[in-house]
């Protein structure tokens, strides 16, 4: 059971005060007990005024107080914040938990609280923490008579206030003054709950972040390179105004879910480092918001021999410039790199320039025309390694020109412009950069198994959907004895990719004559159920095979080998081929390959693994059918027109309706 995926979709309906819905799923799962970080299941329905939901479920949720924690939602810290007014001081620590006596009384609900306080069990912290959250939040002082809370209709005298006022101040300066040396200490009229450190040293911003002394702004730019510290919690919110920081190593071992990082630069400048376990260079692990920062990374690593998991015989080592995970929210992130990776050893080695491994949501985020990752025995990608099956990626663009290398026989290199593996959503985004997967091993030394090339301009592997996305550049596989498998936007599509597209030349180039080129507009392979729907490519085919016998090319306007299905997809191609063995070139207007289960003799046809209908292309060559050859078995048939329409022009592609700009 994905505890954290259900407690997110019953948040959605406590929003919603639907009682159904949230019955089921508490029902189900046995989510009574859960606790958003901070807060208990009863809390956040009182914060949310869920009075459909609390008729049913109230008194049975005030028997629980031993809780089975999931993530905290930022959503709903901010809300308790706004709520809570000075009080947001008594929940700092980690531990802390605001009961959800605290919470009604945060929410000034006298009425509600009075009727549960007496039959509740509530302990000296969460009394005393009632009293305070009176006194800071609303400004009154509360009572007991007769064993009941009272409260007072008056509020605190404006002589009182002004006393409370300044004893809270001096407190929080005394801790702050002691823990942080020389800032200031701003009140926010904005946001009365929390107090503004305002930093303009590397050792401040350390001890600020460490003691967890407030809220952080810059005043200046920070240059740690000299500091001495290790990575560290952020518990609240970094403002930097634009302002840099330099660093010396990782600074965040982990964002809290209440924590934001928003406005601010990072700078890392002349790396060399060898890796031998997963590293980011700014964050380990985000469960917050990091909102509008720029990173400039530039420099060399080396990957050496790391730790391998249980049952597995190598390591897998992933590296990036900014995060290493990501479980909260990542927007509007501008990447400036120049890196490249070595691998020395025979770990599986990753290269990325904004996350190695995403299972929350990134928004806007890019790699600027500048940028470039380029690496030997590493695989490579513009933004993230690996997006997770919950994780999202939209709005998103890479400008990097992503480039691998190899001349090891027992290394299959990937590139690829946005993503590695796709097990999520990609969504409206773009690519720019170029992508190379080059080969120069003259030998296998993988066994029974063959080397493969493999690129391509959104995902290298596609185990997700990619939806509205669209691949600008130019695509290039070359090998000396391993097939080449490359595509404008997946290499290799086992699930959903939708009104897609691709422009721009993809090139394969290959010698030996027992390795084959696999070569798609828009996928390499797409294997039995698997669905591309409205796609299209509009660019330049260009293969070379010099072997003189065998030696197979796959080539087509859309996919290079199906036994998946095709629908409403479009190709305009010009085909440009280099084989020495002319039989062994198999190009197809839409498919190079196609998959059949069985020939049926009566009707003269095929029994195919998927469907392709309702396809049109247009290329230069009048004799090319749609598909270039039918698989049945370990033999290849000539195949004509599966499930496409083939037209004259280009004006006349643009006529059909399944083309889009």
């Amino acid at each position: 059971m994905d505890i954290e995926r259900i407690a997110l979709e019953l948040f959605e309906q406590i929003k919603k005060d639907d009682v159904k819905a949230f019955s089921r799923l508490v029902e189900n799962n046995s989510l009574h007990t859960i606790s958003y970080g901070r807060f208990p299941l009863l809390s956040v329905l009182y914060l949310y005024h869920a009075y459909r939901i609390l008729k049913k479920y109230e008194r049975e949720l005030q028997n629980v107080h031993n809780y089975r924690k999931v993530n905290e939602q930022y959503e709903i810290y901010n809300a308790f914040k706004q709520k809570a007014g000075r009080s947001l001081r008594l929940y700092i620590k980690d531990n802390a938990v605001v009961s959800p006596e605290e919470m009604l009384a945060v929410l000034g609900e006298s009425g509600r609280l009075k009727k549960i306080y007496a039959t509740s069990v509530v302990n000296t912290k969460s009394d005393n923490n009632i009293r305070k959250i009176y006194e800071n939040t609303h400004q009154a002082q509360i009572k007991e008579v007769n064993g009941k809370v009272q409260i007072p209709r008056k509020k605190m005298s404006s002589k009182k206030r002004i006393v409370l006022s300044i004893c809270v101040i001096v407190a929080i300066a005394s801790i702050v003054l002691t823990s942080v040396g020389v800032v200031k200490l701003m009140e926010r009229n904005d946001d009365a709950s929390t107090d503004v450190i305002v930093i303009s040293s590397g050792e401040g911003l350390i001890n600020a972040i460490t003691n967890k002394s407030g809220n952080i702004e810059l005043d200046s730019d920070i240059d740690l390179t000299s500091v001495i510290y290790g990575p560290l919690t952020l518990s609240n919110i970094i403002d930097g105004k634009g302002h840099t920081i330099t660093l010396n190593g990782t600074l965040f071992d982990k964002i809290e879910s209440s924590a934001k990082l928003t406005n601010v630069n990072f700078v890392v400048a002349n790396v060399e480092r060898e890796i031998n376990a997963s590293f980011a260079e700014v964050v380990g692990t985000n469960h917050g918001i990091i909102d509008n920062v720029k990173v400039r990374a530039n420099g060399n690593y080396t990957i050496t021999d790391g730790v391998a998991e249980v049952g597995q015989e190598y390591a897998d080592i992933y590296v990036s410039t900014f995060v290493n995970e990501n479980k909260g929210t990542i927007t509007a992130v501008e990447l400036t790199v120049n890196m490249t990776a070595t691998n020395v050893a025979d770990d599986n080695g990753y290269l990325t320039s904004a996350v190695n491994k995403n299972y929350g949501n990134i928004t806007n985020i890019k790699t600027t025309s500048a940028s470039r990752l380029e690496t030997v025995k590493v695989d490579v990608s513009g933004l993230v390694a690996e997006n997770m099956a919950n994780g999202i990626i939209t709005a998103s663009q890479n400008n990097a020109l992503v480039s691998q290398t190899t001349d090891s026989g027992k290394w299959f290199p990937h590139a690829s412009g946005m993503v590695i593996t796709n097990s999520g959503r990609i969504v409206d985004s773009e690519n720019h950069g170029k992508v190379f997967a080059i080969s120069t091993a003259k030998t296998a030394e993988v066994g029974n198994n063959k080397l493969s090339v493999m690129a391509s301009g959104i995902v290298a592997n596609n185990e997700g959907t990619i939806k509205n996305t669209v691949n600008y550049a130019d695509i290039y596989g070359e090998s000396e004895i391993a097939d080449v498998r490359i595509a404008g936007i997946a290499y290799y599509n086992e699930n959903e990719i939708t009104s897609c597209k691709s422009l721009g030349t993809i090139t394969a180039k290959l010698k030996d004559k027992d390795a084959y080129i696999y070569l798609g507009g828009v996928v390499s392979i797409n294997i039995e159920n698997a669905n591309i729907n409205n796609c299209g490519f509009e660019g330049e085919i260009n293969v070379t095979h010099t072997a003189t016998e065998s030696g197979f090319v796959f080539a087509g306007g859309i996919i290079g080998e199906s036994s998946g299905n095709l629908y409403d997809s479009f190709a305009d191609t010009k085909v440009i081929a280099n084989v020495a063995n002319v039989n062994a070139l198999k190009v197809g207007g839409i498919i190079g390959s196609l998959v059949a289960k069985e020939y049926n003799i009566l009707y003269n046809s095929y029994t195919l693994y998927g469907e392709s209908v309702g396809n049109v292309y247009h290329d230069e060559d009048v004799m090319r059918s749609s598909v270039g050859t039918i698989i049945l078995g370990n033999r290849l048939y000539g195949a004509s027109g599966y499930g496409a329409t083939k037209v004259q022009t280009h004006d006349e592609l643009v006529n059909w309706e399944k083309y889009w700009e």
